[in-house]
């Protein structure tokens, strides 16, 4: 006859911590992401200008999202010419190599086609460059290239990973938001949640942008007219 071992106690509370701390941590998470969004929402509202909106929105990413944060717009009426910046110092991390890092990552979005303008997912050592599904929810890699180019400006610079997310509304592009991680920051590499955070916060202030925009443009559209 055979019997079954038990467990000891001790394995069977430490599996039951495990799950309690695993619950725990993850509504800790969603509850931030949540408080992040609302923030979020809160200064794009109170915003005077889409400049203002994005460096409020970069303020808050920065580091809750990333280490370095930028906005780079498109030439259009309305759109600011030069692009928005916001980082915090970081131990490894060549500052003056992350301007051209994030001048790159924009172009790749800027360049792909319509049908291609997707998020793009740089991992530095793998070298692999993923376009991530647009979609609400889902946060995976749908089309994955290599880059050794993209990769070797992202190491060189003490990057690990690097999010370019299109700021599009409808089908006009008015820029890209970037999002770059430090090499030695403890959660280095972009997962499905922070990902879909990005994808959100973009769509949020693709919208904020095209309003500002189209209402700067308009006394001018106005003026055009009536001369």
């Amino acid at each position: 006859m055979t019997t079954a071992t038990s467990r000891p106690t001790s394995a069977r509370s430490a599996d039951s911590w495990g799950v309690t701390l695993d619950y725990i941590l993850g509504k800790k998470r969603a509850e931030e992401a949540l408080g992040f969004l609302i923030a979020c929402g809160g200064a794009l509202e109170a915003a005077a200008s889409h400049v203002e909106a994005v460096q409020s929105v970069l303020a808050l990413s920065v580091p809750y999202l990333a280490d370095w944060a930028g906005a780079d717009f498109e030439p259009a009426p309305g759109l600011a010419r030069d692009p928005v910046r916001r980082s915090r110092t970081v131990a490894d991390c060549a500052p003056e190599l992350l301007e051209p890092l994030a001048a790159a990552l924009a172009e790749r979005t800027r360049s792909a086609s319509p049908a291609d303008q997707a998020t793009l997912l740089l991992t530095a050592e793998s070298g692999e460059l993923h376009g991530v599904a647009a979609d609400p929810g889902s946060g995976e890699p749908v089309a994955t290239k290599t880059d050794p180019q993209l990769a070797g400006m992202a190491a060189t610079a003490g990057v690990a990973s690097a999010l370019a997310v299109p700021l599009r509304r409808f089908d006009r592009q008015l820029g890209t938001l970037i999002l770059l991680r430090a090499a030695n920051r403890p959660d280095a590499q972009f997962e499905a949640g922070p990902v879909e955070l990005a994808v959100e916060v973009a769509r949020r202030l693709s919208w904020v942008t095209d309003a500002f925009a189209a209402r700067a443009a308009g006394p001018a559209a106005a003026s055009l007219v009536s001369g």
